[in-house]
């Protein structure tokens, strides 16, 4: 579940969940503490709640890399298979015994 929130869920929507929640804690001190310590808290909240979404856009953007690099170095892995599969089964009969049999003892 952490993980959907944190690396599927979109930084904006993070952003919109965090100021749900600094919504009702505005509203729990402000009914605590009284209306002047929520509205003392308005700014310095938005504050942080910006700098969470910057911070949760550019660690998705990061992931999102990671995860592009990741697929083009299991391509390219992929295609050395590949050509490596083809090149052993285009070799003749007594070449390929050749390959093997200098690998077994």
């Amino acid at each position: 579940m952490i993980e959907w929130l944190v690396y599927h869920l979109p930084w904006y929507w993070q952003a919109v969940l965090a100021l749900i929640a600094w919504a009702a804690i505005s509203v729990v001190a402000g009914m605590l503490f009284g209306w002047k310590v929520a509205r003392a808290m308005l700014w310095p909240a938005v504050a942080l709640i910006a700098a969470f979404a910057v911070y949760r856009r550019a660690q998705q953007e990061g992931y999102g890399q990671r995860l592009d690099e990741e697929q083009k170095a299991q391509d390219k892995a992929e295609a050395v298979v590949e050509e490596k599969r083809q090149d052993i089964q285009s070799l003749p009969d007594d070449k390929l015994d050749e390959r093997i049999d200098r690998w077994t003892p």
